[in-house]
């Protein structure tokens, strides 16, 4: 849970990401401003394709954006802190 709040707050601090569910448990629901469907799956491709995260988009309110489930406790803020900068 600490994770997930520390990684709300990185969200939060990057001017082209938008938090858009305060986190419950360990989901982390936000929007890249101004990306397509097309914008999101590519970059989620890039992500499961490098080994980096697996991560895929879902919708929220009719529209996509990006959801990150933190199960494994030896997931870092910095992990998340990578996935979140691939979006930049």
């Amino acid at each position: 849970l600490t994770v997930t709040r520390q990684a709300a707050d990185a969200i939060r601090a990057r001017s082209y990401l938008e938090l858009l569910v305060e986190p419950e448990l360990t989901v982390l629901v936000f929007r890249r401003r101004g990306w397509s469907d097309a914008e999101y799956d590519d970059w989620s491709a890039r992500l499961i394709g490098s080994g980096t995260a697996f991560v895929v988009p879902t919708r929220y309110q009719g529209a996509s954006a990006a959801r990150i489930v933190i199960l494994s406790p030896r997931t870092t803020v910095t992990d998340v802190e990578v996935v979140l900068d691939s979006m930049a």
